[in-house]
């Protein structure tokens, strides 16, 4: 017999005449699970986040060294 499991810890099993969508359709109400989910997405913001501040820094640290440079070759 064929079962979903959930982030909640949840194991259901799928009985006949179910489909493995019909039981997860069922579960799609379970508080923990929603919260695992809110957890997740957050986690996924904050890494989106920490890439662009990444990338925008490159960009900051790119002009200074260009600036640096072009006073070099000016003196």
């Amino acid at each position: 017999m064929n079962a979903v499991s959930f982030d909640c810890g949840d194991c259901i099993p799928v009985t006949p005449g179910q489909t493995v969508q019909s039981v997860i359709d069922d579960h799609a109400r379970c508080g923990e699970c929603e919260e695992h989910a809110v957890r997740i997405l957050q986690d996924q913001i904050d890494i989106i986040r920490q890439r662009g501040h990444a990338a925008r820094q490159k960009k900051w640290e790119a002009r200074v060294d260009a600036a640096v440079a072009e006073a070099r070759r000016a003196s």
